[in-house]
Parts: structure tokens; sequence; C-alpha cells
């Protein structure tokens, strides 16, 4: 390892005692000399935390302007993969740190990469070990993809194929010295038509109380968690091919008693939809437990009569309609209200995607 000082070296000036005699114009007014202390400590541990196993230092050298000196400390590491060496270097025994660097072994952990950016955002929940990755860039993306590696090494070599269309893959290949290069893929699709649950009310007993399931066709089961349901009729509502949500309350009808109103689900959407409410009651005006769902949207009636369709357990539910119009790159936040006491994940929810 090549060490480099960087600290300013003290300045002598120098005088000289002729006695009588004369410079002959080339001697030096002034010589600097530095005896620093090259310390190198072997630690166990990460840059920001370790504990130091042993160290060793020299001090015997004589560090003229403009000169290098090799240095050579033997260490026993047991770890290559946890160990590192730290140098730092003091002008003398009694000065403070004047600089520091870490040197890490060569090992096979080190063509690990840090993390990976596409076009400016970093992969979610990246990790060196995991080698195959998916992600969404929003429609009509531009190709190339910019992608940023972060290394732990500045050694190691790599080289990016990039996506040549979308969907596609970017691979990674990091190599080093003579060890087997690691490869790294990332399937990158068009963001497509998306819901998100963004709020669940904790009174459901389970935050994960809910299940999202696309393209739903008649007799697909939409939640797979503890009460099962079966879209069994969709009546004469087109709703096929909807994304569907349901919830449901682990504890029953009359564990709870809600307070109108709250909150209860909120979903956002990223493309302009119809969103359709199915209940097991019909909303009526007056009703401190029912009248926001007249407010939510419109009752569905066919010929005159209300639409009804069954999801599970042959529970007949009224349909509510709302329409919504996002624009590219932009989200709608939806949010339903409870039933009150007949809170007992009441809801399904279909959102019928408008049409390209």
């Amino acid at each position: 390892k090549t060490y480099t000082a960087q600290w300013q070296p003290t300045v002598y000036n120098i005088g000289y005692d002729l006695d009588g005699g004369r410079l002959n114009g080339e001697n030096p007014e002034t010589y600097t000399i530095v005896s620093p202390r090259i310390t190198a400590m072997l630690c166990e541990g990460s840059k920001d935390s370790y504990i130091v196993r042993d160290i060793k230092f020299d001090d015997s050298l004589s560090l003229f302007e403009g000169k290098t000196e090799n240095i050579s400390f033997k260490f026993n590491c047991t770890d290559p993969a946890k160990m590192f060496i730290k140098i730092m270097g003091i002008e003398n025994a009694d000065s403070t740190k004047r600089a520091a660097e870490d040197v890490y072994f060569p090992n096979a952990e080190i063509l690990k990469l840090k993390s990976v950016k596409i076009n400016g955002e970093p992969i979610a929940d990246f990790d060196g070990n995991v080698f195959d990755y998916e992600i969404k860039v929003p429609e009509g993306t531009a190709l190339p993809l910019d992608v940023e590696v972060e290394k732990n090494c500045d050694d190691i070599q790599y080289a990016i194929e990039n996506a040549q269309e979308l969907p596609g893959e970017i691979i990674i290949t990091t190599s080093y010295k003579d060890y087997e290069p690691l490869k790294y893929t990332v399937s990158v699709k068009e963001q497509g038509p998306e819901v998100k649950i963004i709020y669940l009310s904790p009174k459901s007993g389970n935050q994960n109380a809910y299940s999202v399931k696309d393209n739903v066709r008649l007799g697909d089961v939409v939640h797979l968690i503890s009460n099962v349901r079966e879209i069994k009729d969709f009546g004469e509502s087109g709703l096929e091919g909807s994304t569907v949500i349901t919830t449901f309350y682990d504890d029953g009808l009359s564990t709870y008693e809600f307070y109108p109103l709250e909150d209860f689900l909120t979903f956002s959407i990223n493309k302009s939809a119809d969103v359709y409410v199915a209940s097991y009651m019909k909303g009526a005006k007056g009703s401190k437990y029912m009248e926001w769902v007249d407010d939510f949207g419109e009752l569905v009636k066919l010929n005159g009569k209300d639409v009804q369709i069954t999801v599970g357990n042959n529970k007949t539910m009224y349909l509510y309609k709302k329409s919504f119009s996002v624009l590219p790159g932009e989200t709608e936040e939806i949010t339903l209200k409870n039933l009150g006491r007949y809170g007992n994940g009441m809801y399904v929810v279909f959102v019928k995607w408008n049409a390209d």
C-alpha cells in the first residue's frame, strides 16, 4: 500500500556561522523533515462500527519532501469477509491523527454491490446477497435506462447490459481478478394500472386484513386470509376484468362499536377508472351509519332495479359507482368510511379501469 503524507511538514531555518568564509550560493536557507508514526490496525466489523483485533506501527521513517517509503505489516486475518485494515499516519508520537484510510482484503465479498439505482431511483430493499429483482417504471419511459451502481471497492470492475425494450432485463456483472464473476438481474416492466392500500383501520384487528387481485373473473377467489370469498355472480354490471379489493374483520360482527364516518380504508389508483363499492347493506338517507354510501356515488340500477351481485356465502351486495379521472403520472386517493356497528368487512371494491 502506498501511503502519502497529508500533513504540513515543519520548516526549519538554517543559519550559518562562516567565520569569515563565503557561501557558494547553493546552500539552502531552510530544511524540512518529518518522522511520522504510521499505524495499522486489523479491524473486525464495518467502517462505522468495528473492533480492533491487532495493531502495529512504524515510527522509524524519515520522510523528506518528495520521498516515498515502503512499509510492510503482517497480520493474521482469520476472516477476510469481516476484517479490514485501517491505516493512519501521525506526524509524531504526541500529535493528533492526520489521515486515515481503510484497506480491505481481496475476497469474493467485495464483488457484491452496495446499491443500484435505475433512472435515479434506488432499488428498494437492495441486498448484495440477492441477485434477482423486479421493478416497474412509468409508462412511456424512454430507453436506454440510466443505471448507477455503488461498489464495495474501487478495484471492482463491472459491466452493464441494458434493457433493449420494455419489458426487459438489466444485467449487471461484477468481476475482480480470478474470482468468479457475480451477476445481478433486474427485470423491468412498465407500470400499469395499480391499486395501493394506504390505510386500513386498526380496529380491523389485522393490518393485513385485505386482498388485492387484478383482472378478476367469475369464480375467482378474492380473499385468502380467513374469510374466503368467491365471485359467484357479476349480475349484469360488467365488472369482469376489474381489480378487486376485499376486506374483513377477524373478530366478528359484535366486537366493535364503530363511530359513524370513521375512516376504514384508503387506497389510491394511478389511472382513470369507475370505482364500484359493493355493500351488504343498502344506503339510506338519514341513517347515521349508511348515508355516506349514498354520498360516495350512485346506486347502480338496471331497468329501474338495483343491480346486485353475489360474493361468497351467497351474500347479496348492492353496488355504488363513482368515476375518477386521473392524469398520467398522478394518483387519486379514495377513502371508504365504516358502516358503524355493521362493520364486519362489508365491502368489496371493484376498480374497472378505463380503456386506453
